[in-house]
């Protein structure tokens, strides 16, 4: 019989495996994805980054977390980072990370666009998806607290900041 701490391993390996999916989604939409693929790609990565989002804040992964007692430094270490993982994925709704996913891959042809035409005035509508979808955390509805990375990107993503810089 598996101890708790190797079953935890396993979901762990199986997130990360997902994750590494989306980092390959990602690498092919930079290098050697066609144009007009943009809108599958980023509903594509949409998808995958909620499923990793369901997965990392799942009560069974939680359960399991609670119940593993570590037995060595190395289990230890895993088990803090992990919780830390769950605690911060937790603070943030599926809807928003799927939301910033959607948008992060819908930007990546304007700002191809953009560059190659020094008018960074086309991206500026991509930013404002980028920037709405922020707006959860901006605005407060998503509790932050506790978290110095989450803490700075509400502080940084304001809204009002985006036609500043067109």
């Amino acid at each position: 019989m598996k101890r708790d701490f190797d079953r935890l391993k396993e979901l762990s390996g199986e997130i990360c495996d997902l994750q590494a999916a989306l980092a390959m989604l990602e690498f092919d939409q930079q290098t050697i994805m066609p144009a007009g693929a943009e809108n599958g790609r980023a509903a594509q990565m949409a998808t995958l980054a909620a499923v990793i989002h369901r997965n990392i804040t799942a009560a069974k992964l939680r359960n399991l977390l609670e119940k593993c007692v570590p037995q060595n430094e190395y289990e230890k270490v895993f088990l803090a980072q992990l919780n830390r993982k769950i605690l911060r994925a937790s603070k943030v709704p599926e809807k928003l990370v799927k939301a910033l996913a959607k948008a992060t891959g819908s930007a990546h042809s304007a700002w191809l666009k953009a560059r190659e035409n020094a008018d960074y005035s086309l991206l500026a509508p991509e930013l404002e998806k980028f920037a709405k979808a922020h707006d959860d955390i901006v605005v407060g509805k998503v509790d932050v607290s506790g978290d110095p990375e989450l803490v700075s990107v509400a502080v940084s993503l304001g809204i009002d900041t985006i036609p500043a810089l067109f």
